[in-house]
């Protein structure tokens, strides 16, 4: 589980350790401290990969750092079931395990770590969950399986999970048995009780006091405690729902007489509710069939609910019923709405009264300049402090950007962001709200427009549309492209100004290489200038 945990949160030092102490790796305490001694930085997985460089092959770090990053590399790139086969068979995490652990344990240690593979399939029926799915999923689906696993030697053998109710939430099996069914739940507390009564949206208690017996109870306290009995009632009343319906097949329900009749738990309850259906003259509406049965152990009570025999003997016979009549619209194609299909405005061109042109997306280092500057300037506008962002960054772009590179394009953004005349637009004092990279879906003359705006600066009276554009050029080269990009701010102008159209709004290109904002407003507001005619081919 830390494992997996690092592959997700590189900086969580814990899980890192804890891994690294595990068989996989087998580092000793002394490997550790040669780890944390070893300075800056402070996130171990860099200390690991800095001191790697340092240590022989075969040394435990060296081999924990180089079997960590291989998987790193395809943690979100291949199906979580794959990514374990793949951690199984280059770490022998099984045969390291079972080395490491004592003879009358290791059969149960390949038995949980084959099911901890399993469960990888088991998780959102294996329709490639993320890792923090899975790692949130584990510890529940754990339970189910604690008894189970616990010295089963083959997977045939006979067994019983015996379990809580709180653990079988949301699981089903083919046969349930609710035990000791007549405990009374409302002696649980009994003695003497602290009484409080703290209505969730209050911020302190409005009563507080130690209760003894009922009869010294006075009028307020007794109000309380019938609330609280109430919503006590309430709770065992939702924890007997989840008993009765875990089961697919067959439910019994078994108790014993107590020797004081004073409360009959569940027992009672249920029982109750099944004479009022055995006195009910329509129960065979319902589908069910009750029956009482006597032995020597007791009486009892047996429900039957099925589907008629006339319906079993339809769903025996092979093929489709003979009386089965399709829709006819269900054999024909679907008509294709070529409205439907989504415009992208990044890749609409210069407006003009003519179909708008669909230049080439970038391509090579111009892209991933663009794609790194762009994540950059959306964590530095978040409320994460700066060196978090920047030591994250370099952690996702390390194996795209040389520090060389990486260093020059995050100057670049902190500039944006430090930039005096650039300040209405990342002051939080300046604005009453901005949103990053922020969805925007209209539709648009026929067709539906889809894309995400860089940046929107929200004022009392006025938006702000403000795009990045991280095209290496000079201040003459920006103004004089500018025009290119009438056709790409002019669809977001009109989304967003169906959402706010009573604001005055601006539109603005930010060139990041300059830095420079060129304001083209005007010509976005002018209509004879901006007419969009989108082609009926869907790009």
């Amino acid at each position: 589980m830390h494992l997996l945990r690092c592959l997700v949160v590189p900086y969580d030092n814990l899980a890192l350790a804890s891994a690294l102490r595990s068989p996989v790796f087998a580092c000793s305490n002394e490997h550790l401290t040669l780890l944390a001694g070893s300075g800056h930085p402070n996130h171990w997985r860099e200390r690991l990969a800095k001191l790697a460089t340092t240590l022989p092959e075969h040394h435990p770090l060296a081999r924990a750092h180089h079997l960590i990053e291989r998987w790193s590399r395809v943690a979100d790139t291949i199906p979580l079931h794959d990514l374990l086969d793949r951690i199984y068979s280059e770490g022998n995490v099984i045969t390291r395990y079972v080395s490491s652990s004592p003879s009358h344990l290791q059969i149960r240690v390949q038995s949980n770590l084959r099911r901890f593979l399993q469960l990888a399939l088991e998780v959102d029926h294996g329709r490639y969950p993320s890792l923090s799915r899975f790692l949130n999923r584990v510890p529940l689906l754990a339970d189910e399986d604690r008894y189970a696993l616990a010295d089963l030697t083959s997977s045939n053998r006979s067994h019983v999970h015996i379990m809580t109710i709180h653990a079988v939430k949301g699981l089903e099996k083919p046969v349930v048995f609710l035990v000791d069914a007549m405990r009374n739940y409302r002696g649980r507390n009994a003695g003497l009780q602290t009484l409080i009564d703290w209505p969730v949206e209050s911020a302190r208690p409005r009563h507080l006091h130690l209760i003894g017996k009922n009869e010294d109870l006075d009028s307020t306290s007794r109000q309380i405690l019938d609330r609280t009995s109430a919503a006590a009632q309430r709770k065992e009343t939702n924890l007997l729902y989840v008993a009765l319906t875990r089961a697919k097949h067959a439910l019994f329900i078994s108790a014993c007489e107590p020797g004081r009749r004073t409360s009959r738990g569940w027992y009672h309850y249920i029982e109750k509710r099944i004479k009022l259906m055995m006195a009910d003259n329509n129960r065979a509406l319902s589908g069910l069939d009750i029956r009482l049965t006597a032995d020597h152990a007791g009486g009892g009570v047996v429900i039957e609910q099925g589907v008629a025999p006339a319906a079993l003997d339809r769903l025996d016979l092979p093929g489709e019923p003979a009386d089965e009549v399709i829709d006819p619209a269900l054999a024909k194609p679907l008509k294709h709405d070529q409205g439907s299909a989504l415009i992208s405005p990044s890749t609409v061109g210069k407006l003009q009264n003519t179909d708008i042109a669909e230049p080439a997306g970038p391509v090579g280092p111009a892209h991933v300049r663009g794609i790194v500057i762009h994540r950059m300037l959306r964590l530095l506008t978040s409320n994460i402090d700066r060196t978090s962002v920047e030591e994250h960054l370099h952690f996702e772009f390390q194996d795209t950007l040389s520090k060389l590179s990486f260093g020059t394009y995050w100057r670049e953004a902190c500039a944006i962001i430090g930039h005096p005349e650039f300040k209405p637009f990342f002051d939080p004092r300046e604005y009453e709200e901005a949103r990053n990279e922020m969805p925007i879906l209209f539709r648009h003359k026929g067709k539906n427009v889809y894309s995400a705006v860089d940046r929107l600066v929200i004022r009392k009276n006025e938006i702000c549309i403000l795009d990045y554009k991280t095209h290496d050029v000079r201040y003459e080269e920006a103004v004089a492209t500018a025009d290119t990009f009438y056709g790409q701010m002019h669809l977001y102008a009109t989304g967003i100004r169906k959402l706010w159209p009573t604001h005055k709004l601006l539109v603005l290109l930010l060139f990041t290489a300059l830095p420079t904002i060129v304001d083209i407003s005007t010509a976005i507001e002018s209509e004879k200038d901006c007419t969009t005619a989108l082609s009926d081919t869907p790009p």
